[in-house]
């Protein structure tokens, strides 16, 4: 799970965190509500001292959240990036599991 900034043409400065990620696409959970077919920039940083990154894409799907029990993020959404990326998935992988060890959480 890493931390977005989420931005379309007509809601900028969301937030939301990544669930899974491919080289294709992401899909995040946020509080946000978008519209399918909007485009989005997703910002997010590796590690504290990288530069952030931005991948720009389409929404390609809505729905609720069944396992956000707690309400925090209740939509997900799924993104289809503009180009491959295949870099990508294994630098977020590895950014969640350093989230995951310094702070002693599980995420599913």
């Amino acid at each position: 799970m890493v931390p977005l900034r989420l931005d379309t043409e007509s809601k900028t400065g969301r937030f939301g965190v990544s669930r899974n990620v491919s080289a294709s696409g992401m899909l995040l959970r946020t509080r946000s509500r978008f519209t399918l077919g909007d485009r989005i920039g997703l910002t997010f940083r590796f590690t504290s001292d990288a530069n952030d990154r931005r991948l720009d894409g389409k929404i390609v799907r809505l729905e609720r959240d069944q396992g956000d029990d707690a309400g925090i993020f209740p939509r997900q959404v799924a993104v289809q990036f503009d180009a491959r990326h295949a870099e990508i998935e294994p630098l977020l992988v590895e950014a969640s599991t350093r989230q995951r060890d310094a702070f002693g959480l599980s995420f599913n």
